[in-house]
């Protein structure tokens, strides 16, 4: 009966490591894609709303012609110092959190990070034996909660995935002490 109770584990510790690398595959596959160009299309022009208390400056038309420019106005403290993510703050936090690393499952040491513009999301994957310094500059600069960013900064394994939504993001992510960190952020 023991032969076959250790069987039965050794059966259900194979499909969860086989489930993990399955997933840890399809990361990879992804941010491959994304970084070979995937599927390109024309860039629309962005809009962003503007909050009453500020003015626009425009630039030239497509057709030449020039328009008439006026200062922004810079937020004042207390407007800077808001809960809520700017929309594009996935942007920004590539831009300032990118180590351009490419993905490699054969150095754990390494984080790579991948901004898709046109899902709005963005992927970070850090290896088992990373320093977590990109993981931290992200959950700093989207103002991860701190029982999540905890839980993910434990690097215990988590075979199911775990999800957290806070100021207009989602984070899905799972970790292996194996493969490391996947994580996944999409803006709302």
């Amino acid at each position: 009966m023991d032969e076959h109770s250790h069987n039965g584990k050794s059966r259900t510790s194979a499909v969860i490591i086989c489930a993990v690398a399955a997933v840890a595959i399809i990361a990879v596959a992804v941010a491959w894609y994304v970084l070979a160009g995937g599927n390109k299309q024309p860039a629309a022009e962005p809009t962003t709303p503007v909050p009453s208390s500020q003015t626009t400056t425009t630039s030239p038309s497509s057709t030449g012609s020039a328009s008439t420019s006026a200062p922004v106005e810079t937020p004042s403290p207390s407007q800077s110092e808001s809960s809520q993510v700017p929309s594009s703050a996935l942007a920004q936090t590539d831009a300032s959190c990118n180590p351009h690393n490419t993905f490699n499952a054969e150095d754990p040491s390494k984080e790579t990070l991948v901004y898709d513009e046109s899902s709005k999301s963005l992927t970070l994957l850090s290896g088992s034996g990373s320093d977590f310094s990109t993981f931290s500059c992200v959950a700093d600069a989207l103002q991860m909660p701190a029982e999540d960013r905890t839980q993910i900064e434990a690097k215990a394994d988590q075979p199911v995935q775990q999800t957290a939504t806070w100021n207009n993001l989602t984070a899905t992510w799972s970790y292996n002490q194996h493969s490391g960190l996947n994580l996944y952020v999409t803006e709302q």
